[in-house]
């Protein structure tokens, strides 16, 4: 019992340190990135957008900001009843329209969120796990049926920070095998034919392409055909 309390308690501690660490990062993050860039917003911004959507945004003579017109054109409020609860929700525009069949019906399942920066964690660590810890790619694409302004850099700071990658270990080199060492010029190389069929010149279809192990030298020879009594005909010492 007290080592798997112990244990429990190791994995909290870790947990606490990539959340804070992860916090961290975006605050950084976001302290590059000017208020038009920036598409995750913490909670209080939403509220204070869904706020103004559902009341001085209808009435045309209350002059709006040019930060108030941006969300009026980009932003759309679902009430909380369609989704969950009786809250209001803020969904993309462009999210909104995609979501939308031929009849002009919005298709809920299709309706992707908008992710608050207070929930970022939780939510690429739920995506993380439910991928079992894949790569960024993965996780990212999986986010993406749900939310739409989560960008690739957040998920990639989240994945770096993970107990997955920081504890990886790189794979060691298969016992038996040594790499190939060349002592003098010419004591071993690499050959290759480039097809030039499609450019011929004086009746010359292939290049031959011998590079030096050692030296790293290259030979060129234009050949007429790749058959081996042609290639023999070369002797690339001399």
């Amino acid at each position: 019992m007290e080592n798997n309390t112990s244990n429990k308690e190791g994995l909290g501690d870790a947990a606490a340190a990539h959340r804070e660490a992860f916090h961290q990062a975006i605050d950084k993050y976001f302290s590059k990135l000017d208020d038009s860039h920036r598409l995750v917003k913490s909670r209080s911004d939403y509220a204070a957008l869904i706020t103004f959507l559902c009341g001085p945004a209808k009435d045309k003579k209350v002059k709006k900001t040019k930060s108030e017109y941006y969300a009026m054109k980009n932003y759309v409020v679902m009430q909380g009843s369609l989704i969950c609860g009786e809250r209001a929700y803020l969904i993309a525009k462009k999210s909104y329209d995609e979501a939308k069949d031929q009849h002009g019906d919005v298709d809920l399942l299709k309706l992707k969120r908008l992710a608050a920066k207070e929930d970022l964690f939780e939510i690429i660590q739920s995506h993380h796990l439910l991928k079992h810890h894949a790569a960024s790619r993965n996780t990212w694409n999986s986010i993406c049926e749900c939310y739409s302004n989560i960008s690739r850099d957040i998920v990639n700071k989240y994945v770096s920070l993970c107990s997955c990658r920081v504890n990886q270990q790189m794979p060691s080199r298969p016992e038996g095998i040594t790499p190939l060492l060349s002592k003098t010029f010419n004591d071993r190389g690499q050959m290759d034919l480039i097809d030039m069929q499609s450019n011929i010149y004086d009746g010359m279809t292939w290049i031959l392409h011998y590079q030096d192990h050692l030296t790293k030298f290259s030979y060129l020879r234009p050949l007429q055909n790749k058959q081996v009594s042609t290639i023999r005909f070369f002797n690339l010492l001399n």
